[in-house]
């Protein structure tokens, strides 16, 4: 019994008759392919760059706030908590 490795398979030249069929060729091979003449052995987890158009500029805002409804939904439920405790602490013993 053979057993290939198949870790680093390549696929095979495709013949087509039209040019649109070989670019549509071309962007179905896999990505290490595609990208034949990149180094892809180096690091994978280089930095994150993003246009500096798209970063939101806080350094005019307040600090964050929440809601005015979350504010009150919380105090409500503190309060519930703080309730059910002092029942549970004043009930008889025995």
């Amino acid at each position: 019994m053979v057993i290939e490795d198949n870790s680093a398979r390549t696929h095979g030249e495709m013949e087509t008759t039209s040019e649109r069929t070989a670019e549509l060729a071309a962007r179905l091979a896999p990505v290490e392919e595609q990208r034949a003449d990149e180094d892809l052995t180096g690091d994978v987890t280089g930095a994150f760059k993003i246009s500096p158009s798209l970063i939101e500029d806080n350094s005019g805002q307040k600090l964050f706030r929440p809601h005015k409804a979350v504010v009150f939904v919380l105090l409500v439920a503190l309060g519930f908590i703080a309730f059910i405790t002092y029942l549970i602490a004043s009930a008889p013993t025995g």
